[in-house]
């Protein structure tokens, strides 16, 4: 997630997790953590000479592992269209549903696509997908996101969130 510069909610674990072929054996130790599990050739990726797992599958892998919040703030980045046209999306759900159905009956899964259903294009900041998650968890119905408001004089402001049967708008 690090390396495809996700964002996180607080600081970056002091740990590294790798990903190690079932038969290289060995411990996790000294801030290395192991995980013996085979990643498809699809999901992978080189970025800067290091290997690592592409987008979708670190979004996906970042949802069973990651706290909710964090999850919703990875893959509202990773699917971001953002309306100036910078950064370009990371991937998208297509993609994210893709690599979800090649990975086939995997521990936390629901919860994968739990995150892949909430994920959201229009999120702007990590601060708007916390906002929006939070939302979700206090059950606050949705809003409209990015709303752009005008008068007879042109525009006025885009509006974070927006809920119309109540007129109301959030920043």
């Amino acid at each position: 997630a690090a390396v495809h510069g996700l964002p996180i909610l607080g600081d970056w674990p002091v740990k590294v997790h790798v990903t190690v072929g079932k038969v290289s054996g060995g411990r996790s130790r000294r801030g290395v953590v192991k995980h013996a599990l085979r990643i498809p050739d699809e999901d992978l990726v080189e970025v800067d000479g290091l290997l690592v797992t592409s987008v979708p599958r670190t979004v996906l892998d970042m949802a069973v592992a990651a706290s909710y919040l964090t999850s919703i703030m990875i893959v509202d980045r990773a699917l971001l269209v953002d309306r100036y046209g910078w950064p370009p999306p990371m991937t998208s759900r297509e993609e994210l549903w893709e690599t979800f159905a090649r990975r086939g009956n995997f521990l936390g899964s629901r919860r994968a696509a739990a995150v892949i259903h909430f994920g959201e294009t229009r999120s702007e900041s990590p601060l708007e997908s916390v906002s929006r998650a939070n939302m979700q968890i206090i059950r606050c119905p949705a809003p409209e996101l990015q709303v752009s408001f005008s008068d007879h004089m042109g525009h006025i402001a885009d509006a974070d969130f927006y809920w119309r049967a109540w007129s109301t708008v959030g920043e």
